[in-house]
């Protein structure tokens, strides 16, 4: 195996976030100066971002396994890998309502619309793989509450890993972040997904400040969230068509 291809096996690693110390150097050092290597990681964050009908039955398939490995009551949980640049994007489409109660009260009634038109709940798509550790078993026990909407119980596991050493900061924060979304916590969601962009170079920075706009709409911070969908309609993002089409509505 040549360098280039032991540097293409750290991408997903840099992306989220789990590259650390000398090898993280390391790897930015190359990025910086080779191009062959820059589009490697393009490609990994959009096709991260694809969505299929076979990526959701194998997904499925995955969140049952991890589900009877942990209640079976193994140590270890076996369930597939995914390796994003060999072409074969996994995503989970779910498609909710999300009904507000006492939040309701306080949000502006035409932001609490865009909001409610726009937002989607975003589907795990995490690369799965044997845990090794403590921090990854309580990811993925996270990541199943997550996808079977027990949001209070995923934000608990998430809240855990993120505590635990050698845990994996970046999916475990955008996917609370999420999670707190869910249960109408919009500050606490906020500053979840602000840590996940503060990051900047990992697969869920899109993402993350797409959610973090709409949390903006919920808090009526009106002129943040201008900022926001406004950065996100300039860029490349998957998001900026919609970016747009709520600028409009904010005219």
């Amino acid at each position: 195996m040549n360098n280039f291809e032991k540097l293409k096996e750290k991408i997903p690693l840099y992306l989220e976030g789990e590259l650390r110390g000398n090898d993280k150097l390391v790897f930015e050092h190359q990025l910086q100066q080779d191009i062959l290597l820059q589009k490697e990681v393009d490609l990994y964050k959009k096709i991260n971002l694809a969505v299929n009908e076979q990526g959701i039955i194998d997904l499925r398939e995955s969140i049952e396994e991890v589900s009877a490995g942990y209640h079976g009551g193994r140590s270890l949980v076996r369930y597939r890998s995914y390796r994003f640049w060999t072409y074969s994007g996994v995503a989970a489409a779910v498609v909710l309502v999300l009904t507000t109660t006492f939040f309701a009260f306080y949000a502006n009634p035409s932001h609490e619309k865009l909001f409610k038109k726009f937002y989607e709940p975003y589907p795990v798509t995490s690369t799965f793989r044997s845990p090794v550790s403590t921090s990854e078993e309580l990811l993925l026990k996270a990541l199943e509450e997550y996808d079977n909407q027990e949001y209070k119980n995923a934000v608990e596991f998430f809240e855990k890993a993120l505590v635990s050493k050698g845990g994996r900061k970046i999916p475990s924060l955008f996917y609370l972040g999420l999670s707190e979304i869910e249960l109408e916590e919009y500050v606490q969601a906020n500053s979840s997904l602000k840590k996940v962009i503060k990051h900047k170079e990992n697969l869920y920075v899109e993402q993350a400040k797409w959610y973090s706009g709409l949390c903006y709409l919920m808090l009526d911070s009106m002129d943040m969230a201008k900022n926001r969908f406004e950065s996100i309609a300039k860029s490349k993002s998957i998001y900026n068509s919609k970016a747009e089409k709520i600028l409009k509505k904010l005219e």
